[in-house]
Formats: structure tokens, sequence, C-alpha cells
């Protein structure tokens, strides 16, 4: 399973905007798409501002999400592969694919234009959690991934300066235990700030050893792909725990 968190933005912005308020005629949302909201602006603002966006405790699109994934994920284990003749089973382990598929997969109604990331696995989409780590997880790990027998790989960054000072690594831990006692399962963790990235990014020469947790591995910044930078770069650097 790929970028269920855009899926999840979505719904909940048709739902809220479309069916909730009738402040947008599904006519109206269904030509911004196709146009890839090209003269469309006010409608992508409002698609982006007013419905509630995936990682932040919010159990308006949250409710939405957990039942987008457990409708996914059991809807998978009713088939069969016909080249083996095996039962597929369901998972959240994008690795790249949520950055090669963006290049294809045309607007979607959380605002986002043709070609721009999708979310990675179960990933908030980035940029959007923004009440905190703790939050986040408590979002994330309503996805319900009971249904999930492959797994669920969730990477979340914080900025370096949460885990300065007396018991750092003591907040670090809690929110690692949190995170488990909720439900989670594997889950990666950047501690590193934007500018560090973006210096990377500008003076490649300079940053050769720089490591970064992509989803479910770990790659050198400077070998990655500029999509996949841009992606790392725009997620959701954390500052407090």
């Amino acid at each position: 399973g790929c970028s269920i968190s855009t899926l999840a933005d979505s719904v909940a912005a048709v739902k809220k905007n479309v069916f909730d308020d009738r402040l947008l005629p599904m006519k109206d949302l269904v030509a911004a798409l196709k146009a890839d909201f090209a003269g469309c602006e006010p409608i992508r603002q409002m698609l982006i501002n007013r419905a509630p966006k995936f990682g932040n405790d919010d159990d308006y699109v949250d409710a939405i999400g957990r039942e987008l994934s457990r409708f996914w994920s059991e809807e998978v284990g009713r088939h069969v592969s016909p080249e083996t003749g095996r039962r597929y089973t369901a998972g959240y382990l994008s690795w790249n694919y949520f950055i090669s598929f963006a290049e294809h997969t045309a607007a979607t109604p959380d605002g986002r234009h043709k070609g721009e990331h999708l979310s990675n696995a179960v990933a908030p989409v980035q940029g959007r959690d923004m009440l905190g780590p703790t939050a986040a997880i408590k979002s994330v790990t309503r996805y319900g991934f009971d249904v999930n027998p492959r797994g669920a790989s969730y990477t979340i960054t914080l900025n370096p300066s949460v885990l300065e000072g007396e018991g750092g690594l003591e907040r670090l831990a809690a929110l690692l235990r949190a995170y488990e006692e909720l439900g989670g399962t594997s889950i990666q963790i950047n501690v590193i700030d934007k500018e560090t990235l973006l210096a990377a990014q500008a003076e490649p020469e300079k940053y050769s050893n720089l490591l970064v947790r992509v989803t479910g591995y770990n790659a050198y910044f400077v070998s990655l792909g500029r999509g996949m930078q841009d992606e790392i770069i725009a997620r959701t650097s954390h500052g407090k725990l």
C-alpha cells in the first residue's frame, strides 16, 4: 500500500467541502482536478484550508483514513495471485514507489498538483502534521495495523534540538514506547534539521557522508535523486516532544 494519507486528506476534503458544508459543487471540483487547478486556485485553497489534515490527532479525518485503510487491507486479502495461487496480504512498505507514482498521478482533492509528492507509506502528507510528534503517532496508529500482516512503515523527522539537554533520550524512548503501545509497527526516525538538508542539496561535495532514513532503509542523501531529496526536505521536522 502506498500514500494512504494522501487518500485520507483527499476524501476528507471532498466530504467537508462538497457534502457537509455544500460550498463546492462536485462538477466544479472535477473540472478543477482535470485542469490541475489551472485557473482554479480558490478551489485549491479551499481544499487545503477548509478540511482537517491527517496527522494532527483529528477524529474527522483519522476516522476516514481508518475506514479507507481497513477496506483496502481486507479487500487485498480476498484475492489470490494467478501466478502462485497464494493469497495476497496487505502492507504499507512503499519503498520508493510514492516518488515514481507521483509523476503519473493526476491532481488530487487535497490540493496536490499532478506530479507533486504523494505521502510516504503511512506517514502524514509532507508538512501537514503540524501539532507535534505525539499527535502524529496517534493519527498514524488509528489506521489499525492489525489487518496489515506485511507491516506498516512510518518515517518521522525530529529536529536535533528535541534530544538536547537532560532527558532528551528519555523523551524519545517514551515516544517509541507510546507508538508501540498504540499499535504501531515499524518506525524510522530521522534526527536532522531542514537547513542541513538544503545545504547538502546545494553543496553535495561537503555532505558525502550524510545518511538519512528514506523509509524502511537508509541512504546517503547526496546519492538520492532530486525528487527523493525534495520529498525528505518537505517532511515536517518536529521541534518538540
